[in-house]
């Protein structure tokens, strides 16, 4: 059978059905799975080039050859291929504005999802950022609540210190207020500093107390004071007992 020169440019399904009904033409006999192929040219949204050569089919099956001016094969197929191309035509223009449609479609949806996805980073970097600010001032919340009852517990020790003379009471009392100073930052630096004269331990006037009797500071470490200084046997020992932490004006 011949074979049209340019068959390449028709879809292999349509191409086979007009080979068929080509055939069908010069022989008169009906190829078997003609209408089949013929279904199976059905596009989705198109049914007129599958009806045109259902037509076709039909008028050959009717011997109505002379609905149709061809003298030969090659014109017969012509005129299939001439009347087929419109259709195919009109079918490649709804098929490219589909596609077209559904790569805008695809396209503007890829961008709202894109745009979706950096709205939520961004929310959740904002929740996550709120959610930090909140741990952080929960805690400084927390930490100036502990500075402010250490510091009053600082405070009433250091009204105990005062009120006893018995040198281990005010050791014991000391003591905590050094660990309670260190635990909130306040170090043992002062606009004074100087030592015990009795256990030479640091003596700072921004922790230590000062004795209302003899208005030095009680060491925190011993207890001791100036007033106990001539009942210490330490005092006597000493190489020097007028230590640093004396007032000048002693001497």
């Amino acid at each position: 059978m011949q074979q049209p020169p340019n068959q390449d440019n028709f879809p292999f399904k349509e191409q086979r059905v007009i080979d068929e009904l080509v055939e069908f033409w010069q022989t008169h006999n009906e190829p078997r799975d003609l209408t089949a192929r013929i279904c199976d040219t059905l596009n989705l949204g198109s049914t007129s080039v599958t009806s045109f050569l259902a037509k076709v089919r039909d008028d050959l099956r009717n011997n109505k050859h002379s609905n149709y001016t061809a003298t030969s094969a090659s014109e017969f197929r012509q005129f299939l291929e001439d009347e087929y191309r419109p259709y195919a035509e009109r079918h490649a223009k709804r098929q490219a504005q589909l596609e077209a449609g559904a790569k805008a479609f695809d396209e503007a949806h890829a961008t709202e999802w894109a745009e979706d996805m950096m709205k939520a980073e961004l929310e959740c970097q904002a929740q996550a950022k709120a959610a930090e600010a909140k741990r952080l001032a929960e805690a400084q919340a927390k930490r100036d609540e502990y500075v402010r009852k250490a510091r009053a517990e600082i405070d009433v020790l250091g009204m105990l210190m005062v009120k006893t003379p018995d040198p281990n009471k005010r050791r014991e009392l000391g003591r905590k207020r050094v660990a309670l100073a260190q635990s909130i930052g306040i170090h043992l630096d002062g606009e004074y500093r100087n030592h015990c004269w009795s256990c030479k331990m640091l003596i700072s006037s921004e922790i230590n107390v000062r004795c209302p009797s003899c208005t030095l500071f009680i060491c925190n470490y011993c207890g001791a004071c100036f007033c106990n200084r001539t009942n210490n046997p330490l005092y006597y020992q000493a190489d020097d007992p007028f230590l640093p932490d004396y007032p000048d004006d002693l001497s």
